[in-house]
C-alpha cells in the first residue's frame, strides 16, 4: 500500500498504522486521486490499474474492531492442556494476527518475533513488533528461536521460506501465519501432514476450502459473521466476532477455570446455537462456495468450541470400539467353550435361560453404547488400534482365567451327576418321544433307559425335550457371571469417558445382574430358580461356584490393570510434561 502513496508519507503514518494493528484492529488506509479535468468518464474507465494506483493522496485510516469470540480463548486453553498445539492462519495483517493469537492463547511467550524484509527489500530477518532486530533469517534456526520466542510470518515471508526449502521446519515451530493466500493455507496444512503431524482445520470461507480438504479433519463454521481461518498440528483456529467486547467479558466473568466446567460451558453454548426448526431438523442456509461443501464436519458455532467437542467424541469413540472388540471376543470364546462342553455332554440351554441371558447381555451392551465422553481432555491419547501387545495379551490371559473357572466349576458339577453306564449314545425307539408317551419332565430318564436297552432309531439328547440338570445350571450361571465380569473389567472410563459409576445405566445393569446371579446361586429363593428353569444345586456346588466367580473377577481385574500399566498408550513429550505438571 505504501508504494502507491505520494511521497513523502504523512508524518506518523507507519507509527499510527502499527499501533492500531498491534491492538488488534483491522486498519484500512483510505486514499484518493484527482482525475485530470480533460478526461471524460469513458477515459477514466479505460485507465489501467497501475495508472490509477499511483501517487495517491492519503486521506486517513478506517479502523474496525473485531473482538474474538468469547468461546475461543477457553476452548484453545482446553486444547493446550490436552497437548494440542494451536496455529493461526489468516489473511489479516501480521500485527493484528499476533494480537489475536496472544488474546486467545495461541501464543503465550513474553515476546513474539516476526519474519520481515529490510526496508531496502533485500535481506530477511527476525524482528520484534517494534522493529528491533533479533537475528538474520539464516543466522538462527527455527528451533532455537522458538525455544525463546513465538514465531510469526506473513505470506511474503512464507514464500521466502519455501524458496529456501525450510517449510518442513517452519510448520513445526511457527504459530502465526498472516497475509496468506488460499493456496498458501493449503500448502501449510499439506506440509504439516508431510511432517507427520495430525491436523484439524476450521474455517468459514471460500479461501479455506483447500486447507479444509487437505487437513485430516476439516470443520466448517456456519456463523453469520466472518472468522479467522486457522489450522493446527492437532488443529484449531480462532474466530472473529460480532459481539461487543464488554459483552464477551461479562459472559465469561463468572466462569470456572476447571477444564470440565469450561467444556460443559462450551458444549452448552454449541447446543444453544443449534437453531432447530422445520420438524426438528437443523435449519441452515448453505450457499455455493461455503466451506461446508468441502469439510466433513459442519458446526453452526462460529468459534472453535466444536474442535474441542470433536476431539472428545473421537477419543470416546476409539475407547468404545476397543472395549467392544475385547468384550465381544472374550464372550464369544467363553460361549464357544460352554456350547462345546454341553454338546459333548448332551446338555443344552432352555428357552427361558437363553431369553434371560440375552436380555442381560443386551441391556449391558445398550448401556455401554450410551457411555458419554469425559468432560475433561486428557494430555494422553487413547490407543488407536487393537493390534497391540496389550490388547492380545489381555484377551488371552483373561480367557485363560475364564477357561480355568469354567473347567473347574463344570468338573465339580459333573462329579455330582450320575448317569447309567453306556446310556449316553445308544438308540431309542422313536415312539418313546411322542407327546402322548410321557411328560416332558420325565424325558431324560426315559431316554436314558431306552438307550440303554438298545434297539430302535438313534435320538441325540440335544433333540429331546429340555429338562434342567446340574451341568446345564452351572454352565448357565458361570457363563452369565463371566459375561458380566467381562464388561466390568474391560469397561474403559476415565480419562476419556465417564466412569462406570457415572454411566448410570451400565452401573445399574451390572448391579442388577450381580444381585440376581447372587440370589440364584445361593438359592435363597428356590421359586426364582425354578422360573429360570434351573436345577437346585447341592450346597457344596453353590459355594464353589460363588467362590470361583469372585476369584475370576478379581484375577481378571488385576490382569487388565497390570497390562494397562505395563503397556500404556504412546504419549508425546508435550503430553508427558503436562501429566507431570498435573501430578505436581
Amino acid at each position: 500500500m505504501e508504494r502507491t502513496l505520494r511521497k513523502p508519507l504523512p508524518k506518523g503514518y507507519k507509527r499510527g498504522h502499527k499501533s492500531l494493528a498491534a491492538r488488534g484492529y483491522r486498519v484500512i488506509a483510505l486514499c484518493a486521486k484527482r482525475v485530470p479535468e480533460d478526461k471524460d468518464v469513458s477515459a477514466v474507465k479505460a485507465m489501467r490499474r497501475e495508472e490509477c494506483e499511483c501517487d495517491l493522496d492519503f486521506i486517513g485510516f478506517a479502523v474496525f474492531a473485531c473482538p474474538t469470540k468469547p468461546t475461543s480463548a477457553p476452548a484453545i486453553g482446553v486444547l493446550a492442556e490436552s497437548s494440542h498445539v494451536s496455529v493461526l492462519i489468516t489473511g489479516d495483517a501480521l500485527l493484528t494476527a499476533c494480537h489475536v493469537a496472544a488474546e486467545v492463547g495461541i501464543t503465550n511467550r513474553q515476546s513474539t518475533v516476526l519474519l520481515e524484509a529490510s526496508e531496502s527489500g533485500g535481506e530477511w530477518h527476525w524482528a520484534t513488533p517494534t522493529g528491533e532486530r533479533v537475528a538474520g533469517f539464516r543466522d538462527a534456526s527455527f528451533a532455537s528461536l522458538a525455544s525463546v520466542h513465538d514465531l510469526a510470518v506473513c505470506g511474503e515471508g512464507l514464500q521466502r521460506i519455501t524458496e529456501c526449502n525450510a517449510l518442513a521446519e517452519c510448520v513445526r515451530h511457527v504459530r502465526v501465519y498472516a497475509r496468506t493466500a488460499p493456496d498458501q493455507k493449503e500448502k501449510i496444512v499439506n506440509s504439516m501432514r508431510a511432517a507427520g503431524l495430525r491436523t484439524m482445520m476450521c474455517g468459514d470461507g471460500t479461501n479455506d476450502v483447500g486447507a479444509l480438504k487437505a487437513a485430516h479433519v476439516g470443520v466448517a463454521l456456519l456463523d453469520g459473521g466472518g472468522s479467522y481461518a486457522g489450522s493446527s498440528s492437532s488443529g484449531r483456529a480462532t474466530a472473529k466476532n460480532t459481539y461487543a467486547k464488554g459483552d464477551a467479558e461479562k459472559e465469561y466473568a463468572g466462569s470456572s477455570s476447571q477444564p470440565g466446567d469450561v467444556i460443559a460451558e462450551l458444549t452448552a453454548r454449541m447446543d444453544a446455537a443449534d437453531d432447530r426448526s422445520a420438524g426438528g431438523r437443523l435449519a441452515l442456509t448453505v450457499r455455493p462456495g461455503d466451506a461446508s461443501l468441502a469439510a466433513p464436519f459442519t458446526a453452526r458455532s462460529g468459534g472453535v468450541a466444536p474442535c474441542v467437542d470433536l476431539v472428545r467424541q473421537g477419543r470416546a469413540t476409539l475407547v468404545a470400539s476397543e472395549q467392544m472388540f475385547k468384550i465381544l471376543g472374550l464372550n464369544c470364546l467363553c460361549m464357544a467353550y460352554v456350547m462345546s462342553v454341553q454338546f459333548l455332554d448332551g446338555v443344552k440351554f432352555g428357552d427361558t435361560q437363553m431369553t434371560v441371558g440375552g436380555l442381560i447381555t443386551a441391556g449391558m451392551f445398550l448401556a455401554l453404547s450410551r457411555a458419554a465422553p469425559s468432560q475433561t481432555l486428557a494430555p494422553s491419547k487413547p490407543r488407536c488400534t487393537i493390534f497391540t501387545v496389550y490388547f492380545f495379551s489381555s484377551v488371552f490371559l483373561q480367557f485363560a482365567v475364564h477357561l480355568a473357572a469354567l473347567w473347574y466349576t463344570l468338573d465339580v458339577a459333573k462329579a455330582y451327576t450320575t448317569v447309567p453306564p453306556g446310556a449316553e449314545f445308544d438308540t431309542v425307539p422313536a415312539t418313546t418321544l411322542t407327546p402322548d408317551a410321557t411328560d416332558a419332565s420325565d424325558a431324560p430318564s426315559l431316554i436314558a433307559h431306552t438307550n440303554a436297552t438298545g434297539g430302535g432309531e438313534f435320538v441325540h439328547p440335544l433333540e429331546s425335550p429340555f429338562a434342567p440338570n446340574l451341568v446345564n445350571t452351572v454352565s448357565f450361571l458361570v457363563n452369565t457371571f463371566i459375561q458380566t465380569a467381562t464388561v466390568v473389567v474391560n469397561y474403559v472410563g476415565a480419562p476419556h469417558c465417564v466412569t462406570l459409576y457415572e454411566n448410570k445405566p451400565l452401573f445399574y445393569a451390572v448391579c442388577v445382574s450381580y444381585a440376581a446371579l447372587g440370589i440364584i446361586s445361593t438359592q435363597v429363593v428356590p421359586e426364582l430358580n425354578e422360573s429360570v428353569e434351573l436345577f437346585l444345586m447341592p450346597t457344596a456346588v453353590a459355594n464353589a461356584l460363588c467362590g470361583v466367580m469372585a476369584c475370576d473377577l478379581v484375577v481378571c481385574w488385576v490382569i487388565e490393570r497390570t497390562l494397562n500399566w505395563a503397556f500404556p498408550p504412546r504419549t508425546s513429550n508435550a503430553a508427558a510434561a503436562l501429566l507431570a505438571r498435573r501430578e505436581r
